[in-house]
């Protein structure tokens, strides 16, 4: 059973570290976006005389069309992650909740028992029945009830 929280745990904690991965990656890629089309448009500011301008209109186009394909892409994905990390976190939380229940309850039993075996003792050794000299006075089946 703690195994199996465990391993709930250990992979939220891998999802967390994917999530923040792909996080990570996003930004790389953006700030290498950012340089390109700062190098493009020094490039492009150089060769203005053989660009037109539709070309490079239709060409910084085509780079934001590209950019929010891949941030979509990678918002669904982390979106993804996220609804994932939220169920492994609301299993783990009923695991925990199942645990402190089973402890309660454990808890719970030994107090019973220690409560009925203290009423045993109370009960019995006025009989005699715990001296072990006066448990030869009766018979084996009676014994073997009582548990002695």
């Amino acid at each position: 059973r703690q195994m199996c929280i465990r391993d709930r745990y250990t992979r939220v904690h891998e999802l967390e570290v994917e999530a923040k991965t792909f996080s990570e990656g996003s930004q790389r890629l953006r700030v290498l976006l950012e340089q390109a089309v700062k190098n493009n448009h020094l490039l492009a500011a150089n060769q203005m005389n053989s660009v037109s301008i539709d070309d490079r209109l239709i060409a910084q186009d085509s780079l934001i069309r590209t950019l929010r394909g891949d941030n979509a892409e990678m918002a669904r994905a982390i979106k993804l992650l996220e609804e994932e990390l939220d169920k492994m976190k609301a299993t783990l939380d009923e695991g925990e909740r199942q645990k402190q229940k089973f402890m309660r309850e454990s808890a719970l039993m030994r107090r019973s028992l220690k409560e009925k075996d203290d009423e045993l003792v109370r009960k019995l050794g006025p009989l005699g029945l715990l001296d072990p000299k006066r448990q030869a006075e009766f018979s084996p089946k009676v014994l073997s009830l009582i548990h002695i």
